[in-house]
């Protein structure tokens, strides 16, 4: 079963209030809402930096709240282990060995159909990259 999210873009002038919004939506009184409330980051350093940011915003606060649950402040692969741990049965989750095999995998797949590796996704562009080299099969009657 998927479950609604919610997903808000802001603005921010700098870090600073960009730092402060995260804890103003995230930082809540409501231990079972923070508790559900997942924060990414690129790396577990920024994690416990972000944590360390938000902790400190929120004990500056008045009034001092009386419970304090902060978000999980996770990387992609803490957030992975995360969502597993919910499941009943979770599945074995790839390493991130194993993911850069299956990415390269398929690059050079890619590459052998099209001659090239595009960053840019297959369903972004307005003609296939393999349009062009494909022989045309099309016969005018």
């Amino acid at each position: 079963m998927i479950t609604p999210r919610r997903t808000r873009l802001l603005r921010a002038a700098g870090l600073q209030g960009f730092q402060e919004a995260i804890a103003a939506l995230t930082c809540t009184r409501d231990p079972w809402r923070a508790r559900d409330t997942a924060v990414l980051v690129p790396t577990r350093a920024a994690a416990a930096q972000l944590r360390r940011t938000l902790e400190e915003l929120t004990l500056l606060r008045e009034p001092f709240p009386p419970v304090l649950v902060f978000p999980e402040v996770l990387s992609r692969a803490d957030w992975y282990a995360a969502l597993a741990e919910r499941l009943i049965r979770p599945p074995e989750l790839l390493s991130k060995v194993e993911r850069y095999v299956c990415m390269l995998a398929a690059a050079l797949r890619r590459h052998s159909t099209c001659g090239r590796v595009s960053c840019r996704p297959s369903w972004a562009s307005t003609t296939s990259c393999c349009a062009s080299s494909a022989p045309s099969t099309a016969s005018s009657a």
